[in-house]
């Protein structure tokens, strides 16, 4: 009972390998895990890179499969400095130590197991890296966006600004030429050069009736300050002309009747 107690351990550890490399295949017998080609086929799946220097592929007795396997134990020493491989004879097993084949087995499943530990670590460490980019990505991907919107709002910003001016301008250049438009001719000259611009004088021969439309104008335009000023700077000019040629009137009277007088002086003394 305890011999068959053996080797129904044996074959469950062999079981739990062939399920650790995914190994198709079923094991009846004890006897099977004296054979090279069973630890050759684990070591090739754990190992696909590493190559089996030295195996002999057709083995003719018990010594040279015991010579295979000593190789495989060498080569696990080789890549794992700090394994503890103890008495374990390659040459034991072949010949169907159930311990050198007991240790041989807990050997792979703990060396499998480390290989799957570590590469789901690194997959892990893969995964994070992959996410934590994403991550950064996206983070620098909404940085990047809301730099363009702020742009964007910057130059839309901008052209409402531009608009608006644009448009004071209009309407101010409107309301102007409306003012130019109601002013008389003479006023719009003034008013398109400048202030500098001077009404001409009138001429000698006064016109009444010319001054009183033009009068009548200025006073039709009293709401618009630069028609009331140059209105009252015309009239004042008018006025002074008028005073003007009152007095030169009232001189040439004046020495026509003192030489009228003179001559009935002189008609008298003859």
């Amino acid at each position: 009972m305890a011999e068959d107690q053996d080797d129904l351990i044996l074959l469950e550890l062999a079981a739990q390998l062939l399920e650790l490399c995914d190994i198709n295949g079923v094991l009846e017998s004890v006897d099977e895990l004296a054979d090279d080609l069973f630890y050759l086929e684990v070591f090739s799946r754990m190992f696909p890179d590493v190559p089996l220097t030295g195996v002999k592929e057709n083995t003719n007795n018990v010594f040279e499969q015991g010579q295979n396997i000593e190789i495989l134990i060498s080569l696990l020493a080789s890549l794992f400095e700090d394994l503890d491989l103890g008495e374990l004879s390659g040459q034991e097993i072949a010949q169907g130590n159930k311990s050198h084949i007991c240790a041989l087995l807990d050997l792979f499943l703990r060396i499998g197991m480390a290989i799957i530990e570590q590469q789901e670590a690194e997959d892990a460490e893969q995964e994070e890296g992959a996410v934590a980019t994403q991550l950064e990505q996206e983070r620098m991907g909404r940085q990047l966006y809301g730099e363009h919107d702020h742009q964007e709002h910057a130059e839309e910003e901008e052209q409402r600004q531009i608009q608006e001016h644009t448009e004071d301008d209009e309407e101010f250049d409107r309301a102007e030429s409306a003012d130019l438009h109601d002013l008389p001719l003479e006023l719009r000259d003034i008013r398109t050069s400048g202030s500098d611009s001077k009404v001409d004088q009138p001429k000698d021969s006064y016109n009444q009736d010319e001054d009183d439309e033009e009068a009548h104008h200025f006073a039709a335009s009293e709401n618009n300050p630069v028609a009331t000023v140059v209105q009252e700077k015309h009239l004042g000019e008018v006025y002074g002309q008028f005073e003007q040629d009152s007095e030169r009137s009232d001189e040439g009277e004046a020495g026509s009747g003192h030489h009228h007088q003179e001559q009935q002086e002189k008609d008298h003394d003859n």
